[in-house]
């Protein structure tokens, strides 16, 4: 959460489960900083990692109501049944494939993701190309010593969102 120019993070392993709110030990750390400092970031990354990995799918309600009946067929596992929980396995899959992935965009880029997506050249680059920024990436986030591998970090990040493409060894081409 962001308020000004303060953001609080809460990372743990709580759930809105039966055990999670009554019988495991969950544990959670609060990190509040300034919305510039690398720790956010970080957490920002992190998050758009787990926001766009590839196999998640923006469901709909018929996709809902195919999964509740698959559940609801393996849950009392009936007997007699399997060529209909076959055929609704195969319902269950092909709108799976169908679903919309959500997408990156720029706007979902925060901290050093963004900085550097907005540094990248049209077209091809290479990574050395990125180091021109270094001094001003230093700037920004003084207390970081490895303002270079940070960059390739974080073009490997981007690359796993889709946003640009590694095609040889310090090699990369940004997606129009």
């Amino acid at each position: 959460m962001k308020e000004g120019e303060e953001a609080i993070i809460i990372v743990g392993s709580s759930n809105l489960t039966e055990g999670g709110l009554e019988r495991n030990l969950e544990v959670n750390v609060l990190i509040r900083a300034s919305v510039r400092e690398e720790i956010v970031s970080d957490v920002y990354a992190v998050y758009n990692e787990l926001k766009f990995i590839p196999k998640r799918v923006e469901p709909d309600r018929e996709f809902l109501e195919l999964y509740t009946q698959l559940y609801e067929s393996q849950r009392r596992g009936r007997r007699g049944e399997a060529r209909t929980g076959s055929s609704l396995k195969s319902a269950f899959q092909e709108k799976l494939n169908a679903l919309r992935r959500p997408t990156p965009t720029q706007r979902d880029l925060y901290g050093w993701q963004k900085l550097v997506f907005e540094r990248l050249p049209h077209g091809e680059f290479k990574t050395s190309d990125m180091y021109q920024f270094e001094d001003e990436f230093r700037r920004l986030y003084p207390d970081n010593q490895h303002i270079r591998a940070k960059v390739r970090q974080v073009l490997q990040q981007l690359r796993d969102l889709g946003l640009i493409e590694h095609p040889a060894r310090n090699t990369w081409v940004k997606r129009a």
